[in-house]
Parts: C-alpha cells; structure tokens; sequence
C-alpha cells in the first residue's frame, strides 16, 4: 500500500488540508497540532492529484455555500 493522503479539517479553525500524516497533523493556518485519530477525513486516496482535486473542490463549494466557523466555537 501506497501513502495514504487525507483531506481533513481543522478541529481549532476549520482549515481544510491534505496531510499524509499517520499520527499527528499540523493545521497550516493556525498552527494548531492534532492527531489524525480524532479528526474524521473528509476523502483519503493514494492519489495526490485527486486528493488536490477534491480539496479545490471542497473549498469552492464551501465558499458558494459561505461555510463559516461560528464565533467561539470549534469544528468538530
């Protein structure tokens, strides 16, 4: 089996990411280090061209949905 890529969001800011991470991942806006075990990916492939390709589209369809983090809330 290959390297396993995963599109996972931020549980501090909601960033999301591709990591090939197997234990921990760091959010590349704030900073924030989590384990890969207590985020739920969103898409995983071997594939990092798909895995770019979903992320894109992932994050268009959140900005023409207007996806935003609550004031003082965490993504879960």
């Amino acid at each position: 089996m290959g390297r396993l890529y995963r599109i996972v969001r931020c549980s501090n800011c909601g960033n999301l990411q591709i990591t090939s991470a197997r234990k921990k991942f760091r959010c590349v806006r704030c900073g924030a280090v989590q384990d890969i075990s207590s985020v739920k990916p969103l898409y995983v492939t071997e594939d990092s061209r798909k895995a770019r390709e979903v992320l894109a589209e992932l994050k268009s369809r959140g900005k023409a949905l207007g996806f935003k983090k609550p004031a003082g809330m965490k993504w879960g």
